[in-house]
């Protein structure tokens, strides 16, 4: 997958680490728990749930592609 990403969308990897550090950024600012203080330097997100959280990680990617249109995994 990488391959592709980088031989056929190039012009698309400045926007899409701009995103992904934007997510960051907002995850970090609701209090989820994010590796290296949330710094982000590629389009990969990772992050934990906080531990008040109302959502399960089960519940979580159907809320955030309904609510923001993103998808995790």
């Amino acid at each position: 997958m990488g391959m592709h990403g980088l031989t056929n969308n190039v012009d698309r990897m400045a926007d899409d680490h701009s995103r992904a550090q934007r997510i960051a950024s907002e995850l970090k600012n609701a209090g989820f728990f994010l590796p290296r203080d949330g710094q982000v330097d590629t389009n990969i997100v990772f992050f934990a749930l906080p531990d008040n959280s109302k959502l399960t990680k089960e519940e979580l990617p159907a809320k955030m592609f309904e609510k923001y249109g993103v998808k995790i995994a």
